[in-house]
């Protein structure tokens, strides 16, 4: 494997774990997460969110 292949490919998986970060992070606040499981009281917060993904 050329190194240019190898930097690609390492490339790709990294910006494959930051939208897997993303997308759990919206996932969480658009289902409220901790509400559901733990019983806590939250509101869903679109700002903090995209601030969260920005």
């Amino acid at each position: 494997m050329t190194k240019k292949k190898f930097t690609k490919r390492i490339l790709v998986y990294e910006i494959i774990g930051f939208l897997v970060v993303i997308i759990v992070l919206w996932l969480d606040e658009i289902f409220d997460l901790p509400q559901q499981n733990f019983r806590m009281v939250c509101a869903v917060n679109v700002l903090k969110s995209s601030t969260e993904s920005f």
